[in-house]
């Protein structure tokens, strides 16, 4: 049949828009949690990397006869690695697909880790951690994408409870791990342990991840915003590391923190400007995303305080060896693991909000227990401390992950992650930094100098504490557990601003629009719980202040 020509009753043609990029195939259940098996098999050797090494640094300082100040650097290369490439992942992703990076960055992180067990002296065991760092910290915010590329929003929670086990299991595992491989055989065994796990994450992910690769439009990288936000964000998570070990007035942290900040400042307003950024700011114009942001920033920044400081009161102030140690923390990682089962599966039924605010108040609540712990806390007392906070974690960490995307297109998804992964690295930086310096100098105000030990933090991690004065130095460290009490709770109001995946059919409709799918205004009861909390949570924060001061 003839369509009717053009007349005077009809508006002149206009251009037809070129149709949206056609919507990823949906998955089968099976090959989505399969994928996400072989990619949180991957990322777990990248994670325990960050944390298994710790043990080794006195065998390593034998085995290179070098000072403790040198070898820390085997430490602060692989995070300077890490935290150097997480800005360029979303662009490589968007660029040569998902799953050719993923399987990349495995090869590059098996090859290092292979390097780093033969390296020869100290120079190179840095140079060999550099490059694990660069490789390591490629493989969780592409894996990251590659889970939410395939997965609907519906489905989002349970799949990030997959990804996030190794995130809870090897921190925890880490100093278990490293401490029996070095009883066992040597230092050189904590990083050839990455073997095993990357050879087969890299063939299971040959054979059984898709492509993972969207459109392209061809167009330069953002060669710029890349020299700006690569050494940017280095220089911040360095200055954070020496802020803790040299203090917040020292050279070091203030000349890395002030350049790093300065060339933050700089690729902002540059990445603002640009049509097509490294990456892309304009993803906190969604309201989902923004508020998963502010709930993650403020949870890393008080739990990786607490968790770095936990270690090393049992070994410190207790007298506890990295064996013990590692298997008091263990139940942090199972509590953790085995709560996301069901907060993945809750976030997607009823969406994450209440769910990731729960996790918050369990975490302030195990945080709060930390405040009583003294040097005769006994094992059990532990165990029950450790379990309650991984129940936390593994309600409030993957949930709030998951919120964050969905509202986001398929084509924001990569660079957002890219966003996301840079922001908790340098939150949980940041978290570490504060309360190393809070512990010290409450230590400082508990120990009196003539006992020798007004130096601090750093004293009692290189001292063997007189019995007589644990008890003093413990207190310490109880202060500084009000103090990361009192910042988890601000993440309290911000869960209220979490958003719910939209219902399919109009996700779908604003998809063949061309257009992004958008939440409604928050309702009147949330805007009145988000300001009752807000307010509560600002006077908690405030009477933890006062208590780590000992004001009240």
């Amino acid at each position: 049949m003839r369509q009717p020509a053009q007349g005077l009753f009809s508006p002149p043609a206009e251009p037809v828009p070129a149709p949206p990029a056609p919507a990823p195939p949906r998955h089968g259940k099976r090959y989505l949690f399969t994928a996400a098996g072989v990619i949180a098999l991957g990322s777990a050797a990248s994670i325990l990397s960050s944390t298994v090494v710790n043990v080794a640094v006195p065998d390593l300082q034998v085995a290179f006869h070098s000072s403790i100040t040198d070898v820390q650097w085997v430490l602060t290369a692989y995070l300077l690695g890490l935290s150097t490439v997480i800005p360029v992942s979303g662009y490589l992703s968007d660029r040569f697909g998902t799953k050719r990076v993923y399987l990349v960055t495995l090869v590059a992180f098996t090859l290092a880790s292979a390097l780093c067990g033969l390296a020869w002296n100290l120079q190179s065991e840095i140079a060999f951690r550099v490059l694990q760092g660069l490789a390591g910290g490629m493989v969780m915010p592409v894996g990251m994408t590659i889970i939410m590329r395939m997965a609907p929003p519906e489905e989002r929670g349970r799949l990030m409870s997959i990804l996030g086990v190794p995130m809870m299991l090897a921190p925890a595992l880490g100093p278990t791990v490293g401490g029996w491989l070095i009883q066992v055989f040597d230092w050189r065994w904590v990083f050839w342990v990455n073997l095993p796990a990357g050879i087969l994450a890299l063939v299971l992910g040959y054979f059984l991840l898709e492509s993972g690769r969207l459109p392209w439009q061809e167009r330069t990288i953002d060669v710029v915003g890349l020299f700006l936000a690569t050494p940017g964000v280095a220089l911040i998570i360095y200055g954070l590391t020496q802020a803790s070990i040299h203090g917040w007035g020292s050279a070091q942290a203030l000349a890395s923190l002030g350049g790093g900040f300065a060339l933050v400042v700089a690729f902002v307003g540059w990445e603002l400007r640009q049509e097509h950024p490294l990456l892309d700011l304009r993803v906190f114009g969604d309201a989902g995303f923004t508020a998963s942001i502010v709930v993650g920033v403020i949870v890393a920044s008080a739990l990786f305080g607490a968790v770095f400081l936990m270690p090393v009161f049992m070994q410190e102030i207790q007298g506890k060896d990295t064996l013990q140690t590692g298997l008091l923390l263990a139940p942090q990682g199972l509590a953790a693991a085995a709560a996301m089962t069901i907060s993945g599966t809750l976030s997607d039924r009823f969406g994450a909000r209440w769910v990731v605010f729960c996790g918050v108040l369990a975490l302030v609540a195990a945080t709060l227990l930390l405040t009583g712990i003294t040097p005769r806390t006994d094992n059990w007392s532990w165990i029950l401390i450790t379990s309650a906070r991984g129940f936390g974690m593994g309600f409030a960490m993957m949930p709030n992950f998951a919120a964050a995307y969905v509202t986001l297109p398929q084509a924001a998804i990569a660079r957002a992650t890219a966003v996301a992964n840079t922001l908790q690295r340098i939150s949980s930086s940041f978290g570490i930094a504060v309360l190393a310096t809070v512990v010290e100098a409450r230590i400082t105000a508990h120990l009196p100098a003539v006992h020798g030990l007004a130096g601090g933090a750093q004293t009692v991690a290189a001292t063997t504490i007189p019995p007589a004065i644990r008890g003093a130095a413990a207190r310490g460290f109880d202060d500084t557990f009000w103090l990361a009490a009192g910042v988890a709770a601000l993440a309290l109001p911000a869960t209220m601003l979490l958003r719910r995946p939209l219902p399919e059919g109009e996700r779908l409709l604003a998809e063949s629009e061309g257009r992004q799918a958008q939440h409604p205004p928050l309702d009147a009861r949330t805007r009145f719980i988000f300001a009752v909390l807000l307010v509560a949570a600002l006077a908690f924060f405030a009477w933890t202040i006062a208590k780590s001061l000992n004001w009240s």
